[in-house]
């Protein structure tokens, strides 16, 4: 199914270089690669495939996903991070993104501050 996928597209491959290396190991190893590839990999192979174009009922990707979601979840369950491979906002260093008007935007390209609710 994998190779299915990514023959569809000319140069699909070169451009997604992590799901050519799964489909390898996947012909070489079945199931067993992804329990052979380091958590790091995982993390970016799962990231990739999602973005990938797989029917609903594509049952077998439906199972690599599953499969790398359950060891990915598994292994940082065993390190002690119930959360997987997902960011933590329980922490105190945090980006906070809100919106801005036009000529906020500007004034602050300008070094000036934006404009307050009490302005």
């Amino acid at each position: 199914s994998l190779g299915a996928i990514l023959d569809r597209v000319p140069g699909a491959r070169d451009a997604l270089p992590l799901m050519a290396a799964l489909e390898r190991s996947l012909l070489r190893l079945g199931l067993g690669a992804v329990e052979s590839a380091s958590t790091t990999s995982l993390t970016r192979i799962a990231a990739q495939l999602a973005t990938l174009p797989v029917a609903d009922d594509d049952a077998p990707m439906r199972a690599l996903q599953a499969r790398l979601l359950a060891v990915i979840g598994s292994r940082a369950h065993a390190n002690g991070s119930p959360q997987g491979f997902l960011s933590s906002f329980l922490t105190e260093s945090k980006l906070e993104v809100s919106e801005a008007s036009h000529s906020d935007f500007m004034r602050a390209t300008q070094g000036t501050q934006p404009r307050t609710d009490d302005d």
